[in-house]
């Protein structure tokens, strides 16, 4: 087996993963606060020509962090941020969908029932208690004052599922306003993705080519040497 195969699999692994990434962006095009994931590849191995003993890697796929549109909704619940960082919840996650509602504790959860973190903790209100939010995220009850102040940080971040994020390093102090009763739409380029898959199609197929190929110039040499 000649050993250009192992490059041209290589591609076509990594160009399929950049393929499945871009196909999970443009099903969310219309999801509240997604964060487009984009693939970052690696060289790996000798030369970096033509000839060289070289292949390609699909190494992580992170986040975007261009904003998405901000809408109104009136729902006091609902919360957008504008400018760099995160919601943090519970589980250590990050998220900018702020389509909050509160569970039977009267804690401020996600669509998936995760809590939202305030600085001293899960946040919480009184029954009956309406809430008001500052553009620096404090948070004040109709009853009980100021309540606590959302836990809001920025990081380097990739996806993970459920349009939650997780921190690829340190977090650190956020500088994102928060906007009460409005909602971030995804920062998904439809138009770009589109091109993106286009042309991630082609590549793929140029390497099934090279595969097919390299099978073909194998089994030739094995013919001639049989003869």
């Amino acid at each position: 087996m000649s050993s250009d195969i192992y490059s041209a699999v290589a591609g076509a692994t990594a160009t399929w993963a950049q393929m499945d990434v871009a196909a999970n962006n443009l099903a969310n095009v219309n999801t509240t606060g997604f964060r487009a994931g984009r693939t970052s590849f690696q060289l790996i191995g000798e030369g970096k020509g033509v000839l060289g003993k070289s292949s390609t890697q699909a190494t992580q796929v992170f986040a975007s962090t261009r904003e998405g549109a901000i809408e109104k909704t009136e729902n006091p619940l609902h919360f957008a941020l504008s400018g760099e960082g995160y919601f943090s919840l519970e589980d250590g996650s990050l998220t900018r969908d702020g389509r909050f509602t509160l569970d039977n504790q009267g804690r401020m959860v996600t669509q998936s029932g995760l809590a939202v973190m305030g600085e001293g903790g899960p946040i919480e209100l009184s029954p009956g208690e309406s809430l008001t939010a500052s553009p620096e995220g404090i948070l004040t009850g109709s009853q009980s004052g100021e309540l606590d102040r959302f836990k809001i940080v920025n990081a380097n971040v990739e996806p993970t599922g459920g349009n939650q994020l997780r921190a690829t390093g340190p977090t650190r102090a956020a500088t994102a306003a928060v906007h009460q009763g409005h909602l971030e739409g995804s920062n998904v380029d439809s138009m770009g993705v589109m091109v993106e898959l286009i042309e991630a199609g082609r590549h793929f197929e140029a390497f099934q080519k090279a595969i097919q190929a390299s099978d073909d110039a194998t089994a030739r040499l094995n013919r001639v040497g049989g003869s």
